[in-house]
């Protein structure tokens, strides 16, 4: 799996404020569960345009979960240009796992 595209993908701020909420999924997943994270997304993202466009964030987060590469991820978030908001997240979610 390529995880620079992965994360390119998923965006480095949506799958740090959505961390959770995408590995729940990828723990579990559903067309249920991922109509419903979808939409959320696409609420919470004002640029996004269509859910489509969340299922394709979604899958690729998952991918990161099912890879086990979540560890690697928060590390290249750390080291890419990203706001020092998204770092801080990123710290403290490495934290915790």
């Amino acid at each position: 799996m390529d995880l620079k595209k992965a994360l390119n993908s998923v965006g480095k701020g949506s799958f740090i404020k959505f961390y959770y909420e995408y590995k729940a999924y990828a723990d579990a997943p559903s067309e249920a569960k991922k109509q419903e994270l979808g939409k959320k997304l696409l609420e919470k993202n004002p640029n996004a345009k269509a859910i489509e466009g969340q299922f394709i964030r979604i899958d690729y987060a998952t991918s990161i979960f099912n890879n086990k590469m979540e560890k690697e991820a928060l590390t290249q978030i750390l080291e890419s240009n990203v706001s020092d908001i998204i770092k801080e997240r990123t710290r403290e979610l490495r934290g915790r796992i």
